[in-house]
């Protein structure tokens, strides 16, 4: 299918910005699309013979553009707050072992809640 004509999009009832977005995500597509294409070619060939871009590979790269929309991408507070919950729930466990004296109690009520709250913070974010 060729690309629509500006008078194409207008009549389907597209606006001026709706149709330079249009236009922006086009461009946008094919070159990923052919980005992605050339680059699984690359990665199958021989050493020793030209690059094929094959149906198989503008397919391929099509689906793997088409299966990446949706997925939710974690910020980058989100490994850095799990490592932190382990290492205060490791605070809380030494604290555990120490009960009897009173840095062994503060040891685990600091890292008790302060692990709670993380894991709170990291399941109930949008990411």
């Amino acid at each position: 299918m060729p690309a629509k004509t500006d008078q194409e999009l207008t009549g389907d009832g597209f606006t001026s910005a709706g149709i330079s977005r249009y236009r922006q995500v086009i461009d946008g597509y094919t070159g990923e699309v052919h980005s992605k294409a050339v680059r699984q070619a690359d990665a199958e060939k021989a050493s020793d013979m030209p690059r094929e871009v094959t149906d198989n590979h503008v397919r391929a790269a099509a689906h793997s553009i088409a299966s990446s929309y949706g997925t939710k991408v974690r910020p980058k507070w989100w490994i850095p707050c799990h490592v932190a919950e382990y290492v205060f729930t490791a605070v809380a466990g030494v604290g555990a072992g120490k009960l009897d004296q009173w840095w062994g109690i503060l040891m685990f009520g600091v890292g008790l809640g302060i692990a709670v709250l993380l894991i709170v913070i990291r399941l109930t974010s949008k990411a």
